[in-house]
């Protein structure tokens, strides 16, 4: 079964299983609701997410928009 990290922490979430914070963001419009530092990570069905440069690390808010837009540019390498 292939599902999105944000639906698995759903799941585990759902069985009483504690995750990390996290919000989901559909546009680069929306609003960041979760404090720096934090991690940018594109939803894709691949197992190369980190080795494509789709994982990224934000420290100051004011560096969010550009890395949000980076993420976008990119294409994640291995899709299953």
């Amino acid at each position: 079964m292939l599902i999105f990290e944000y639906e698995g922490k759903a799941l585990l979430q759902g069985v009483g299983v504690t995750v990390p914070k996290s919000q989901l963001l559909t546009n680069s419009n929306e609003s960041i609701t979760i404090s720096t530092p934090l991690i940018l990570k594109a939803q894709t069905l691949s197992g190369k997410r980190a080795t494509c440069g789709v994982i990224v690390k934000v420290e100051k808010i004011a560096e969010l928009k550009k890395k949000l837009w980076s993420l976008d540019s990119r294409r994640c390498c291995q899709f299953y």
